[in-house]
């Protein structure tokens, strides 16, 4: 994270309320968001890993890549990012143990969305 964002951080969390906290989030196009990743120095080089290091690199490669890959300079590049996006949507819909109707629905609604 770069040093900017930290501080712009460190100023909405020293809001009285989350709502101002947010306010001053938005301002920036940011949210208050801890993702729980492994933070990995290298992704070429693991030699052991569980399941979770490749989920979190595979969460991770959509906003290392997306400028880089884009449908005009890398056409094969933009749809396997597509790929990867619709895989984590599916695993978000499928992960939790127990579904109800609602989020039965909504994993539906929102996988029909699938490629633009």
């Amino acid at each position: 994270m770069s040093a900017q964002s930290q501080e712009l951080l460190k100023a909405a969390w020293a809001q009285a309320t989350a709502e101002k906290k947010e306010e001053k989030l938005k301002e920036y196009g940011l949210r208050d968001v801890r993702r729980n990743l492994k933070h990995l120095t290298e992704v070429m080089n693991i030699t052991f890993a569980d399941g979770s290091v490749y989920k979190d690199i595979s969460k991770m490669v959509i906003y290392a890549a997306h400028t880089i890959l884009t449908e005009d300079n890398c056409p094969l590049g933009y749809l396997l990012l597509h790929c990867i996006r619709l895989f984590l949507k599916v695993d978000t819909y499928a992960a939790p143990e127990v579904h109800t109707t609602e989020t039965i629905s909504a994993g539906f609604l929102d996988l029909s969305t699938g490629m633009p």
